[in-house]
Parts: structure tokens; C-alpha cells; sequence
């Protein structure tokens, strides 16, 4: 499908442009190639017409899945830091970005920003279904973290 889709964009159209390579960069994230996914997700940023919420939140899954753990907290923190449209029209994307900059900033030995996230994304998650494995994951690591400071 992603093939069909190239075929028809034209190289100067770099909104197109931009949203074929966060396709195919999303798509390797899935494949398990989080290497391929940051490059892929980095060069639809770039040659996107705007950065966009989604696309800062699968990068930051890449680089944590590709063991970059600083990348995925910078690119992590600017996905949170903008709340605009595309931010608030994603609600479940947007509660796991915080755990997901939790687990970046506990692979950075960032312990008490990693304990502000989790418990960021346990308050909004309070109410949620039982058995998520994130909330299950944060609220282990949340006790560890708390108890060892």
C-alpha cells in the first residue's frame, strides 16, 4: 500500500512527501526495525509541512526501542510541551507519551523526572481498564523509583 502511495506523490510535494515517510517510519516501528523507524520518522519531520504530535510521539518510541533513551526525551518532551489540536485530538497517545518520557529519563538516570511522569500518567489513567500493561509497568517502576530515593 505504502508503494502505491509513493508512486503517485510527486517529489516536491513535501507535505506527501512528509506524511509517506511517517507512514513507512510507523510501519517499521511496528516490523520491530527501530532504527529504520527513527531515520524514516526523522526525515518526515523535516520534509513535513509541520511537525505533528503523532509523529514526535512514534519517534520517541523508536529511539527508545532503538536504545537512545536522551533522543527519545528531547523528542518527547517537545511533543508534550505543544498542546495544540493534533495533541488533544489523540488523548491515549498523549497520557502514554508521559510514560514513555518516564522510561527515557529512568534509562538517563533521570530518577525524580521519571517519578513526575509516571505519576502524571497514573493520574490520568487512575480510572482505566484493568490489566493495561503500561499502568501495570508504571506503577512497579513508580515504587521502585520512590523507593530507592
Amino acid at each position: 500500500m505504502l508503494r502505491g502511495f509513493r508512486a503517485d506523490i510527486d517529489e516536491s510535494d513535501e507535505q506527501h512527501m512528509g506524511l509517506y515517510w511517517r507512514a513507512l517510519g510507523i510501519t517499521e516501528l511496528i516490523k520491530c526495525n527501530p532504527d529504520a523507524a527513527v531515520r524514516y520518522l526523522n526525515r518526515g519531520l523535516r520534509e513535513g509541512s509541520k511537525p505533528l504530535f503523532e509523529a514526535r510521539y512514534f519517534l520517541g518510541q523508536a529511539y527508545l526501542e532503538a536504545g537512545q533513551p536522551k533522543e527519545a526525551a528531547e523528542i518527547l518532551e517537545k511533543a508534550l510541551s505543544r498542546f495544540d489540536e493534533r495533541h488533544a485530538s489523540l488523548p491515549i497517545w498523549s497520557v502514554k507519551a508521559h510514560y514513555f518520557l518516564g522510561l527515557a529519563y529512568e534509562q538517563t538516570n533521570r530518577a525524580e523526572k521519571a517519578i513526575e511522569q509516571y505519576q502524571e500518567f497514573l493520574e490520568y489513567w487512575k480510572d482505566a481498564d484493568p490489566g493495561i500493561a503500561e499502568v501495570d509497568d508504571a506503577e512497579e517502576r513508580l515504587e521502585r523509583l520512590e523507593s530507592e530515593s
